[in-house]
């Protein structure tokens, strides 16, 4: 997005409105004085540069602020550790179908260097908006240790929390190695899960095969 802004014009904001792994590319982040309070300011990037561009001005009492990268600073000092990767989905979503490891803006990485689904969509001229495709999926895990890694997945692609009708998860972890359900999933009616024969499956917490 181009900026970032929070004003008080309809009145004051929040409190916790979350600005979470953001990129604004021209003037930057802004709450006005007296917009909001105790708002979450998290591993968002800046990366305007130019007149008055790239900035970060965020008042406001209580607010948390951790991780942000204003053109290779980081916002407060010493925030420079962060593996939370979302505050609602626990794996990789279904609109997530880029080749490149989710999520791709904030700290670990390389300042405006990721890209999203919606830019590569906006890029290529194609539909803006995603949805779940009401077609079978096959998801297929290939690689060793938890679920919840992208790339034990063939192609990076985690099941998304609810299937399309007829869509399939196949388990088939390399040789001597298992697939670990490290999350609570459901598998709906209409789709399935299959262990591929002599491979491992462990489930730490709970699987349930609604009938």
């Amino acid at each position: 997005m181009q900026n970032i802004i929070i004003d008080a014009s309809h009145g004051i904001n929040g409190p916790y409105n979350t600005l979470f792994r953001n990129r604004a590319v021209s003037y930057g982040m802004f709450i006005s004085p007296g917009a909001g309070n105790s708002t979450n300011i998290v591993s968002n990037e800046i990366t305007g540069t130019g007149f008055q561009k790239g900035n970060y001005y965020v008042p406001g009492l209580g607010n948390l602020e951790y991780g942000n990268n204003k053109n290779d600073t980081i916002l407060p000092a010493g925030s420079t550790m962060l593996t939370d990767k979302s505050y609602v989905y626990i794996a990789t979503p279904a609109f997530w179908n880029v080749t490149a490891l989710w999520p791709t803006v904030g700290i670990p990485n390389v300042l405006n260097a990721g890209t999203i689904p919606a830019k590569e969509r906006f890029a290529a001229g194609a539909d803006l908006s995603f949805c779940l495709s009401i077609l079978p999926v096959t998801y297929t895990f290939t690689g060793n240790g938890n679920w919840t890694v992208a790339a034990n997945w063939s192609n990076n692609m985690i099941p998304p929390s609810v299937l399309s009708d007829g869509s399939e998860i196949i388990i088939d972890p390399i040789a001597g190695g298992k697939c670990v359900l490290n999350i609570s999933y459901t598998i709906n009616p209409a789709a399935r899960l299959t262990v591929k024969p002599g491979k491992h499956f462990e489930v730490l917490t709970n699987l349930t095969l609604v009938k």
